[in-house]
């Protein structure tokens, strides 16, 4: 969060008010960012850190789910947010390193 916090195009959720983070993902919204989603997760990916598509794809998306609404608030944050790496294994030096290829 210290590292990506306030960067133009990126957003860190929060947790709501009277909610305590379980700390079992860390999604990232990348709009308006120099990359897309998409692009940021390649990129991980080349560098070998594995970060996941999260709502992707969108459940709404599906005919039988949908009942033909449409979700554009949903679909737009399904296309752009990405779970970074975070598990009781991964170290300080593996923070830095994600962040250096963000």
């Amino acid at each position: 969060r210290e590292r990506l916090t306030g960067l133009d195009g990126i957003t860190l959720p929060l947790p709501r008010k009277g909610t305590e983070a379980n700390y079992s993902y860390m999604p990232v919204i990348f709009d308006g960012w120099k990359r897309s989603r998409d692009e940021v997760a390649a990129r991980l990916a080349g560098e070998g850190i594995f970060a996941r598509k999260y709502f992707h794809p969108l459940t709404s998306s599906y005919p039988f789910c949908s009942g033909g609404a449409a979700t554009p608030v949903a679909q737009h944050i399904s296309e752009s947010i990405l779970t970074l790496p975070l598990h009781s294994g991964l170290g300080v030096e593996d923070v830095e390193r994600i962040c250096e290829v963000l």
